[in-house]
């Protein structure tokens, strides 16, 4: 019995920290984004540089790494649990093997055929506005390779219970770009001039991050250094099984970032300053995930997957239960205040500088939706973790797939009608069908596992 309290007073206690550390993340990366709507505003420069951004952020975080750092939390946590030290090491080598060859392979494909694809997503924009989106793509393009590699180290501290580190570097990641677009401003640096430093940041800036984990790994309390000793092999009867717990979640952001793909498509095409100002409601709707609903992910899921490699389901269901009310207690009330104070909000935080009239109104047009999708989605996160640990993807994947072709089809449909704030509606439609699903077929396997 105290032993559990312990547990759980531990389990508590770390949410607690991670949370303070994502409440700091947040108040560095609204700071920024003021900067960044001050500086910017939704000109054409700040179009062409979230769409540079866009596709290796897609790419390299969003996809690779986010994969990366859920999917192998699980595997890494198994391996640790029933002491296979050796295989552990082989698996964290196999997997740096692996991503380092994508991600180069990704980058060599972007650099000959990249300016074809932003003229693909940036249909409204003409071909010197391109021309500057490709200038800025190309010096983004590094992270494709860096956030993987951070992912693979988050990963491999997220097993070993070290989640402040990479919560912080987030914070320091984030307080780079401040201080260069800060400098950009009292330096008053020629818009397009600051396009290209702020793309120097982003890579130097995930650069810095990378090397900070990696050195964390290496030089900390975890002993790695068996990783430059242990033998391992590179055929794919070695490499399939590293792959199999990479591919499931993969798919599901694939899903996930068509969507996105599909927005900034639609985007594009309503005036000068969408993109932009979709850019802008996103940031603002995903507060509470990164904040409340990131910390709670991070401690759960190597629970989750001990309680699942142990086979105890009544722990398991527990924890996963805890994890939802707190989520769903904070992400209700946040979501319904987004909600509501759309206008005065975004007014606040970003009306400023160049950012106008028309860009508040545009921004809070989108964030209407977007708010009303907080609660579905921060549900559909802790779901699928509860569907990670226990090895069963299938249905994550059918229902994610499901949810994003409900809510292309939306995107379409809506923005026809409502124009921009469309765009935030679809999402908030695609993330009910998703919880909603997911929440079904979870306690399904729940009751058929207890029998």
């Amino acid at each position: 019995m105290i032993t559990k309290f312990r547990a759980r007073y531990i389990q508590d206690s770390t949410i607690n920290r991670l949370i303070f550390i994502h409440l700091l993340l947040a108040a560095v990366a609204f700071f920024k984004d003021i900067l960044l709507a001050v500086y910017f505003g939704t000109s054409e420069i700040a179009d062409a540089l979230m769409l540079a951004y866009f596709i290796p952020d897609t790419i390299g975080n969003n996809l690779m790494a986010a994969a990366i750092a859920v999917a192998y939390v699980p595997f890494f946590s198994t391996l640790l649990a029933r002491e296979r030290n050796d295989q552990l090491y082989q698996a964290i080598q196999q997997v740096i093997f692996i991503f380092l060859s994508i991600s180069t392979a990704i980058i060599v494909l972007l650099i000959l055929f990249g300016r074809s694809l932003l003229q693909l997503i940036g249909t409204g924009m003409d071909e010197n506005l391109i021309q500057l989106c490709y200038q800025f793509f190309l010096i983004i393009l590094p992270i494709i390779l860096l956030y993987p590699l951070t992912m693979i180290a988050t990963s491999i501290l997220h097993t070993y219970h070290k989640f402040n580190l990479p919560a912080l570097t987030q914070v320091l990641h984030n307080g780079v770009l401040f201080i260069f677009l800060l400098s950009l401003i009292m330096g008053k640096v020629p818009v397009r001039s600051g396009g290209y430093w702020m793309a120097s940041a982003i890579t130097l800036a995930t650069l810095v991050m990378t090397m900070i984990h990696w050195y964390a790994i290496f030089k900390g309390k975890i002993n790695f250094s068996l990783l430059y000793h242990t033998k391992t092999s590179y055929k794919f009867k070695q490499l399939s099984p590293i792959l199999h717990e990479f591919w499931p979640y993969f798919l599901i952001l694939i899903s996930t970032q068509i969507v996105y793909f599909v927005d900034r498509y639609l985007a594009s095409s309503l005036g000068t300053g969408t993109i932009a100002g979709l850019n802008y409601a996103f940031r603002v709707s995903q507060f509470p995930i990164w904040v409340f609903v990131a910390a709670v992910n991070a401690v759960i899921l190597p629970s989750l997957s001990r309680a699942s490699a142990m086979g105890d389901y009544q722990v398991l269901l527990t924890k996963f239960k805890q994890a939802m009310m707190i989520i769903l207690s904070i992400t209700i009330p946040v979501a319904l205040i987004f909600f509501v104070f759309r206008v005065p909000l975004i007014s606040l935080l970003f009306q400023r500088g160049a950012f106008n009239e028309t860009s508040l109104s545009i921004t809070s047009d989108i964030l209407a939706g977007y708010s009303l999708a907080i609660v579905g989605q921060s549900a559909t996160l802790v779901c699928i973790r509860y569907f990670l640990a226990v090895k069963k993807m299938i249905y994550p994947f059918m229902i994610m797939l499901l949810a994003a072709l409900i809510t292309i089809i939306s995107d379409f449909l809506l923005v026809d009608w409502m124009g921009a704030g469309g765009i935030g509606y679809a999402s908030f439609i695609g993330s009910i069908v998703s919880a909603g699903l997911l929440l079904y077929y979870l306690f399904k396997d729940v009751n058929q596992s207890k029998n």
